[in-house]
């Protein structure tokens, strides 16, 4: 599962792709939530797939999502939703049946959340660390793992550490997580040095990777990538489909770096991660078959990152285990979305199940804010500016514009980003 990268007050600010059911997640200056693809990640409470996109109930006041075999979104009060898969306790309502609309998951409020195939984690307004889900090999990093007894799942959220955390992202079997100081660290299975540590098979809590600050992190299947404040990007891990980027097939414990590029943001898949450099262009690598990464090769196979089309006005990237979605910004006021790749489910979200091989746009032109995937289903916040009035003529710099609550007026928030990969809190302006 990965994050999110768009602007507010006039199209994208964040976007975010990731999970294990294909979902792809899209928010705008109206903050409204829309999905598509498979049945369990769009939300919608309907029991079959979405080949294009479908609004997840009425509400406006959404302010993040992240997108696995289960969906989770954050309101702009700080409550915590959940919806999906759930055979493993990953919605984190204390059961084990799958939910198709969204259920409010405890009373606490959350800065940020993520979640993948199996666990989901997430930080509260007071900075600390929660987990839940299948804890195989202590992907929740409760210090226990799925061979200690009564320890296989946890259905609700459980406390990981009180520590000042920033922002948290979730792999296959593994999960990571950056303080406040920029200093990164994970925990769960490592068979492929995905956690950053070369000799214990699984890690039950943090392990703190090396000493340097970090500004984000992505994780996939087996495999991690993270940005340092210099913009550099490094990747460590598994590394069977070139996913690392450094040009060869070979793992690394420790982290390898891709290129010389200066990178803005990363997201990482099913053995695939996608970046965009500083200059707006977009790049992919790693797992290609059908080509479905859009780089317009016929190998299975990329091992260095190759550039998606020409185009350098990228603003977000997100990819999941066979399809990406990106957001281009159009206009200083318009944004675009464009997916691509498997289609099975109808993730890419263009009203078919056929397989797209190059950037498709999906929609029209729209003051969209946020965009993420999971396995086989999409969700997108969309703007609500034509149905309903706004408070100002103009949005205030970086606002977003929300409702308390169904018929009650439209104001306009500024929110606090908690990091590359965290949520927002907003406060009215």
């Amino acid at each position: 599962m990965r994050r999110f990268f768009a602007r507010r007050g006039g199209g994208w600010r964040r976007l975010l792709m990731l999970g294990a059911v294909a979902a792809i997640v899209v928010l705008t200056s109206g903050c409204s939530l829309w999905g598509w693809g498979h049945r369990y990640g769009v939300g919608d409470g309907g029991t079959e797939d979405r080949l294009s996109p479908v609004q997840i109930g009425t509400s406006s006041d959404w302010a993040a999502v992240a997108d696995g075999s289960n969906t989770c979104a954050i309101r702009t009060d700080g409550g915590l939703w959940c919806w999906g898969a759930n055979a493993i306790g990953q919605v984190g309502d204390g059961t084990q049946a799958p939910r198709y609309s969204p259920v409010h998951i405890g009373t606490a409020a959350w800065d940020a959340v993520d979640t993948y195939e199996g666990h989901t984690c997430g930080i509260q307004s007071d900075d600390s660390l929660w987990c839940w889900g299948y804890n195989g090999l202590g992907a929740l990093g409760i210090g226990t793992d799925a061979t200690s007894e009564g320890e296989t799942k946890r259905l609700s959220p459980t406390l990981v550490s009180n520590a000042d955390w920033k922002s948290v992202v979730t792999g296959s079997h593994h999960s990571c997580a950056i303080r406040t100081d920029a200093s990164l660290w994970c925990w769960g299975y490592n068979g492929y040095g995905q956690i950053g540590e070369g000799a214990a098979l699984a890690q039950t809590t943090p392990f703190h990777v090396g000493t340097a600050d970090w500004l984000s992190v992505a994780a996939g299947e087996d495999d991690t990538c993270g940005i340092k404040p210099d913009q550099t990007l490094w990747c460590w891990g598994r590394n069977a489909y070139g996913q690392l980027g450094d040009g060869t097939r070979l793992s690394h414990s420790s982290p390898v770096p891709v290129g010389t590029a200066h990178w803005k943001t990363v997201s990482a898949g099913n053995y695939r991660v996608c970046g965009l450099h500083t200059n707006g262009t977009l790049w992919c690598w790693g797992d290609n078959t059908g080509d479905t990464l859009g780089i317009g090769s016929p190998f299975a196979r990329r091992l260095t990152p190759a550039q998606v089309g020409t185009a350098s006005d990228w603003v977000a990237i997100a990819t999941n285990g066979g399809n990406q979605c990106g957001i281009r910004s159009t206009s200083s006021d318009l944004n675009t979305l464009w997916c691509w790749g498997a289609n099975s489910n109808g993730q890419v979200g263009d009203g078919t199940t056929d397989r797209v091989t190059s950037p498709k746009q999906i929609g029209e032109p729209d003051h969209l804010y946020a965009v993420d995937t999971g396995t086989a289903t999409h969700a997108l916040f969309a703007s609500d500016g034509n149905s309903l009035a706004a408070p100002t003529a103009s949005a205030p710099m970086g606002a977003c514009l929300v409702a308390r609550a169904p018929s009650q007026p439209l104001l306009w928030v500024h929110c606090r980003t908690l990091g590359w990969f965290g949520a927002d809190r907003c406060v009215e302006v």
